[in-house]
């Protein structure tokens, strides 16, 4: 993941480590230790002051990228976590993985705000703009993730997220 300003470029690594490089002659940065198993995945907050970092301890860790200080751990996932990413405003992170479910998170009070699992009935009419995939929210229960969700991406207040089985809007 680049930085806002594309200075920075964070990479995920099997050591269970995240790597800094300096963009563009890719000099080594900062090594953020921290993860007890696989990162796998990374994201910058908008504004640049945070690197959040998906591992397979079923963390979320958010690290600030400038001196490399472990700024919390957000735990509730049962499952590896494969993706995070930051709203555009930068007031919401979400993370999923191999739980089927989407977690939102304060990354000021690393609290977490909502979390979006399976639901009982289904309803085709619910779709996300552009027929992309189905919607989640009150009025529109549907049924959440049968699979391993590897991807998430915000567009305002939507949340998409994409897995083995589908991808789904979330409002968020």
């Amino acid at each position: 993941a680049f930085s806002p300003d594309g200075s920075l470029l964070a990479s995920a690594s099997w050591d269970r480590t995240v790597m800094l490089w300096a963009v563009p002659t890719l000099e080594e940065k900062g090594i953020l230790r921290g993860h007890s198993g696989w990162v796998r995945a990374v994201a910058f907050s908008p504004d640049g002051s945070l690197v959040a970092s998906a591992g397979e301890d079923k963390t979320v860790r958010l690290w600030d990228p400038t001196t490399g200080e472990d700024k919390g751990i957000l735990s509730g996932h049962s499952g590896y976590v494969r993706a995070v990413a930051f709203s555009f405003d930068g007031s919401l992170l979400a993370s999923a993985g191999d739980d089927k479910s989407v977690h939102l998170w304060d990354p000021t009070t690393k609290e977490q705000k909502s979390s979006f699992r399976g639901h009982t009935q289904d309803n085709s009419e619910c779709t996300c703009s552009h027929g992309v995939g189905y919607q989640a929210n009150a009025e529109c229960p549907v049924r959440g993730h049968s699979g391993i969700i590897s991807a998430l991406s915000f567009a305002f207040d939507r949340l998409a997220s994409a897995g083995s089985d589908k991808v789904m809007c979330h409002d968020v």
